[in-house]
């Protein structure tokens, strides 16, 4: 006989983490492990934050501080385990030791501080000039940021932004911050996911990450959802620049969102009829490259036409995989408005006592897509 799925024992979703440039796991830290936050972002350096109980050995040594597990700038991954297979979470460097030693020994206590590996581009300045004019090729944003991620062992998704030309474009800052500095005048999201580097557009196409499940019976995989949308968002910008040489004089461009609208209907486009229309004015600060603005300027509007959001508190154990930032995601049982696809604006995963959760937060486009 033949039970019904329902009655399927599901293995609990664990915790794996390896540390060395040779990732070896840590077994030995699993019976003093209390919780593990992780902090994931499409624009943001992802962190996480181990806590530790810490006990004293007959030798008179803290095994969780001697042991040589933290020491400065060690390698980390932290990974999900999902039994028959796992999927890692973040890749990292340990950044911060805080061990605590209170009256009462036995609530001593280690806590891990770790930054994704953005933090390896943020160690030296550079002072440099890309795109000089002795140079024989001219680069775009998109080749610098590839010439930066080979030079430090990182590659590029074949999926990233071009961005300009900037003749000469000069560098005196680490790695880093040039490229944040960089994807903010482009209005360009930028992010280190293991060993990779994204740095280019909102990107809304591409294969959704699994459906969520809200109020399905035994398939449930989300445990609360909410949803605020809001309606003060543009449906147009107009953008001011100086255009013309010598004598410039000022040229306005109409914009309206581009993205691919997750739905049926753009939300911004519902109730505008008998009412002016909801439009910013965009002017550029200082003086910069007309294409530059342009392209920033679209940027915010795309953004703010993300109008939707909604936050999922998902059982990890029951969805089956790590949901991951800057990509679309299904959700299904919330109504025919709301449901369809979202994108994934941040991921907070939580490893404890409990078993392993995930809070997503979500943004849309779209309504009627359900």
């Amino acid at each position: 006989m033949t039970l019904p799925l329902i009655f399927d024992v599901v293995q609990p979703a664990g915790l794996k983490i390896l540390l060395g440039q040779v990732p070896l796991e840590a077994v030995d830290l699993y019976p003093v492990l209390e919780n593990v936050t992780v902090n994931v972002s499409r624009t943001e350096a992802g962190i996480a934050s181990i806590a530790l109980t810490s006990m004293r050995d007959e030798t008179g040594a803290w095994p969780v501080l001697d042991g040589g597990y933290f020491s400065r700038w060690n390698p980390i991954r932290i990974v999900a385990d999902f039994g028959s297979y796992s999927e890692d979470v973040l890749w990292g460097y340990v950044l911060q030791v805080t061990p605590e030693f209170p009256q009462d020994r036995s609530a001593a206590k280690v806590t891990v501080e770790i930054q994704d590996q953005t933090i390896a581009l943020d160690r030296e300045t550079k002072t440099r000039e890309w795109n000089a004019p002795s140079n024989d090729t001219v680069m775009t944003d998109g080749d610098i940021v590839s010439s930066i991620g080979v030079a430090n062992g990182l590659r590029t998704k074949s999926s990233n932004g071009v961005g300009l030309s900037v003749t000469p474009l000069a560098q005196d800052k680490t790695d880093f911050r040039f490229i944040t500095e960089r994807a903010e005048q482009l209005g360009y999201e930028f992010r280190i996911q293991f060993g990779e580097i994204f740095f280019g557009p909102i990107n809304l196409s591409g294969t959704p990450q699994k459906t969520l499940l809200v109020y399905a019976g035994p398939d449930t995989t989300v445990l609360e959802f909410s949803i605020a949308e809001e309606a003060a968002t543009p449906a147009e910008a107009f953008l001011s620049t100086m255009q013309g040489g010598e004598t410039p004089e000022p040229v306005e461009a109409r914009m309206q969102p581009d993205l691919k609208i997750l739905g049926r209907d753009a939300a911004y486009e519902e109730g505008q009829t008998g009412l002016p229309p909801f439009s910013w004015n965009i002017k550029p600060e200082g003086d910069p490259d007309p294409d530059a603005a342009q392209m920033l300027a679209q940027a915010k509007v795309n953004e703010a036409s993300l109008s939707i959001a909604a936050e999922a508190l998902v059982d990890s154990t029951l969805y089956g995989h790590v949901i991951r930032p800057g990509a679309t995601i299904g959700v299904d049982g919330i109504g025919q408005r709301y449901g369809g696809d979202f994108y994934v604006d941040a991921v907070e995963h939580v490893f404890d006592a409990t078993g392993y959760t995930q809070k997503a937060s979500l943004l849309k486009n779209g309504i009627n897509g359900g």
